[in-house]
């Protein structure tokens, strides 16, 4: 039904017995068919009517006895939140008119133009204007309520998933391990693992879930579940990459996958053995300073083939050297200005400070990332330095 064939219940605030004529029979002669109209003359009977009855629209002057201009359209809109208003002004108020509408009224009349043709459209489109307004307001609501939700929700499984693939540096590490890590929304796909094994080595892992977010973040939970499960029975970095590979790759779609990096450190042997799932190179830094290895292996990210084989190297360990792990998030970085970080700056980065401790390297690397453009920032973050 449109709005000529409905009833509309009028509210029309005028102290001018003259003005308020005009507007009866102006609307009388409309085609709108079912118009009750109650009349009050100042804005204090306003307040006391809006108490008991409920109107589809609200004709305003602008000019009473007891309140005129823009506060009492700001009065009426208060006391009439879901109700369509005109507002009625005299020929030289148009800038206040205007004005009005600004504060919340749907439309004006200018009272020496007021007749049927003008008065029935005006009507019309107030109160389509108003139906537009209240339907969009309550859409905004309803989405509030349920991006609130969701950025509870999310907030849960946040936490959740923080406890799950965030573990406690082991203690005989103490300050000799730094680290840094930042998902680029509540819920990340990188995710990091350092842990003591049975027979003494210690393992590091780093690795990089493909997306971002929640998709991601679930990636990341069911890689940390399927390592703690398989790292009990690896016998080396190849081996538990392996394993990995093959629990996951079956459970995982299309496009789903994640680059990793795995280092076993044998204190007795001195020595590191690691391998790469398609991961950057990580790199060694030796005691003097003096050289940045790179450490590489060629094997494709996981969870993309199955029945796949890994190589590992191993490389020897003097006290003092420095390994760096990380994923590209740190690296796929633009500053302030514009320009990229690249592996190039990390490394130079990393050269740069290799005469910090531990604890102020990782601190420089928080100083670092606050001089980048975090708008630009797309990438889930980790960076570990360990000190042997």
């Amino acid at each position: 039904m449109g709005v000529k064939e409905q009833h509309i219940n009028l509210l029309l605030v005028e102290d001018n017995l003259g003005d308020a004529r005009l507007i009866r029979e102006a609307i009388s002669e409309t085609e709108l068919i079912n118009v009750t109209i109650t009349h009050v003359e100042r804005l204090s009977e306003l307040k006391k009517t809006l108490a008991t009855q409920t109107f589809d629209m609200i004709i305003l002057d602008l000019t009473l006895p007891d309140a005129s201009g823009l506060e009492t359209v700001r009065y009426t809109a208060e006391y009439a939140q879901e109700t369509a208003i005109i507002v009625l002004t005299g020929l030289n108020d148009g800038d206040l008119a205007i004005r009005a509408v600004q504060e919340g009224a749907q439309d004006y009349l200018i009272k020496g133009d007021v007749n049927a043709s003008v008065l029935e459209r005006v009507i019309i489109y107030a109160i389509e204007r108003n139906q537009t307004h209240l339907r969009i307001s309550s859409l905004s609501k309803q989405l509030a309520n349920a991006l609130s939700e969701i950025n509870y929700e999310l907030e849960i499984s946040a936490n959740i998933q923080r406890k799950i693939i965030q573990e406690k540096i082991p203690e005989e590490w103490g300050k000799s391990i730094g680290l840094y890590y930042s998902p680029a929304a509540k819920m990340g796909g990188d995710l990091y693992d350092i842990k003591t094994l049975p027979g003494g080595e210690t393992s590091f892992i780093v690795a990089d879930g493909s997306g971002h977010s929640v998709h991601a973040a679930l990636l990341a939970i069911m890689f940390k579940l399927s390592l703690q499960h398989q790292i009990v029975k690896a016998t080396g970095p190849k081996s538990l990459i392996k394993s990995i590979n093959d629990e996951l790759q079956p459970l995982f779609l299309d496009n789903m996958f994640f680059t990793a990096f795995c280092a076993w450190y044998d204190p007795a042997k001195k020595n590191l053995t690691y391998t790469s799932a398609g991961h950057p190179e990580q790199y060694l830094l030796t005691k003097d300073g003096k050289d940045l290895i790179s450490l590489k292996n060629n094997g494709i990210p996981l969870c993309i083939y199955d029945d796949t084989s890994y190589e590992q190297s191993t490389v020897g360990i003097s006290r003092g050297d420095r390994l760096f792990l990380f994923t590209d998030g740190m690296y796929e970085r633009f500053d302030k200005e514009g320009k990229k970080l690249g592996e190039e700056g990390l490394q130079a980065f990393i050269m740069d400070n290799r005469k910090l401790s531990v604890e102020n390297l990782k601190r420089k690397v928080v100083e670092k990332v606050a001089n980048f453009n975090m708008d630009s920032v797309k990438d889930d973050s980790i960076f570990i330095v360990i000190e042997f």
